[in-house]
Parts: C-alpha cells; structure tokens; sequence
C-alpha cells in the first residue's frame, strides 16, 4: 500500500507541475500517457484473441494531440461531436457495469475505435479545461479530486473496510467509498478557501461540494469499470510499469470518465 500511494503522490505532483506549465509539456505527457493505456489495452485484446487495428488505433490518437498543440485545432468547434462520442462510451460503460460483464463487438474498428476514445477523446478534455474560464484552478481541482479521492478511498478501505462495494472489485469497500467521498469534500472545502482568500478568486462553496460529489462518485465508477475490464480479461493490472499501481490505464481509469463530467458541469451549470 505504500509504495501505492508514494507512486500517486509522485504522479499527483507531477500532473500539478503540467497544469500550472500548461503549453506542450501538458500536451506532450498526456498524449505519452493516453498512448500507453491505449498499448496496455490493445495488447490484452491481443492475448485473448480480439481483433483490433493496433497501429491506426495510435495513429488516431497522435493525429488529435497533434491537432491540439502543432495544428492548433479548436476542438470546441466540434464538441458536440465530441460529446457524442464520449457520451456513448460513458453510456455503454454504464450498461457493461450493470450487466458486469464487458461488451466486445468481434469487429477490429469498433473495438479499436472504443479504445481511441475511451484513452485519448475523454483526455482531450483535460486542454478544454485547461483553456477554459477558469483555466488551471479548474484542472487542477479536478486532478486533486481524483488523486487524494483514490489515496484516500484506499487507506480508510485497508483500515477500517469490511463491507464490499461490488462484487466486480472485492477489494473496494463502502467505507473506502465514503472516505473517497469525505476526502473529497474535505480538499474541495480547503480548494475554494485557498483559492477565494489567497489568490482572490470567488468560488462557491455550494457549488463545488456539488462538484466535489459528483466526481467522486464518477471516478469510482471509473475505477469499478477498469475492474471490470480486467476481471474480464483475467489479470491483476494493465501492467507493471507503475510501482504499486500496476499500468497507466490503472492509474487513469478515474481521469478518463472525471475530465468529460467535469468540463461538462463547469461549461453548462
């Protein structure tokens, strides 16, 4: 558990220093990020036999963080497309949770396409985020969610857990559920204070408690799903190249559903 959570706060300090950079740092390790989660996940479908189109499903994901920093595309301009697509995903994880068990349409396209955007379109919101009213205090909230949500939910789960959550995931709790909840609260409570009385912005705390929630609650979701895709797949991580935490599609399946609701709730409430 240790080396688990050494390995999140590294990682959390580290996503910090690329949201106040912001410019290509940002873009550059996200994009390297989204194309290791997505390698991660073409590779189990590779050792169980699924048909995927490996290398247009990277050339896909190169060709929209291009777009973002060398071609500076807009992508707001298309965000309804974006939406759509994401939508789906989020929708179609939702139902693959509530009948637990993963669907896998036995077509190259469609399997490679659900990795692009489930690895790199959800990810794309991180830049709308970043580029948005309130810019890196907005990116940054939703990364501390996610980061001290997740350390939180496994202490208090390890110490105090002895109810399981879902049987998808035996090793989460519904007293780590509530201590990623009440850690969550807790940071967005110190987030507003710091931010209104150091640096002179007014944020509610209503609002984001609400947000704090919200979050919670979706990268738990994001988690069980992640849980989901590997009970199916029958391995204990994505990989190992992450200390205690296995691989990088371990560690981002709460970033990949929290960055879409997150830019959804700050750009239309």
């Amino acid at each position: 558990m240790l080396k688990r959570i050494i390995t999140a706060i590294v990682l959390t300090a580290f996503a910090v220093y690329l949201i106040l950079t912001g410019g290509w740092p940002l873009v550059l390790w996200v994009a390297i990020f989204s194309l290791i989660a997505a390698y991660e996940l073409f590779r189990l479908l590779k050792m169980n036999d699924y048909p995927q189109y490996q290398y247009l499903g990277y050339f896909g994901i190169f060709c929209l963080f291009s777009g973002v920093y060398f071609f500076n595309i807009d992508f707001t301009e298309y965000i309804y497309v974006l939406h759509a697509l994401v939508g789906a995903l989020l929708l179609l994880s939702l139902f693959e949770v509530y009948r637990k068990k993963p669907i896998f349409i036995k077509n190259a396209l469609f399997l490679t396409l659900k990795i692009v955007i489930l690895t790199a379109g959800t990810m794309l919101y991180t830049f709308l985020l970043r580029e948005g009213d309130y810019g890196a205090y907005t990116l940054l909230f939703t990364v501390l969610m996610v980061g001290i949500g997740d350390s939180s939910a496994l202490i208090v789960g390890k110490t105090f857990g002895k109810h399981k959550l879902s049987s998808i995931s035996p090793n989460k709790t519904i007293e780590g559920f509530f201590g990623h909840m009440f850690f969550d609260l807790l940071t967005a409570g110190l987030f507003v204070w710091i931010s209104n009385s150091v640096f002179g912005q007014s944020f509610g705390f209503v609002q984001y408690f609400s947000y704090a929630v919200i979050l919670s609650l979706v990268c738990q979701f994001g988690d069980i799903h992640e849980s989901l895709n590997k009970r199916f797949f029958g391995v204990k991580d994505s990989s190992n190249l992450l200390p205690g935490h296995g691989g990088f599609y371990d560690r981002l399946d709460g970033y990949l559903f929290v960055m879409p609701v997150m830019f959804f709730m700050v750009q239309y409430f």
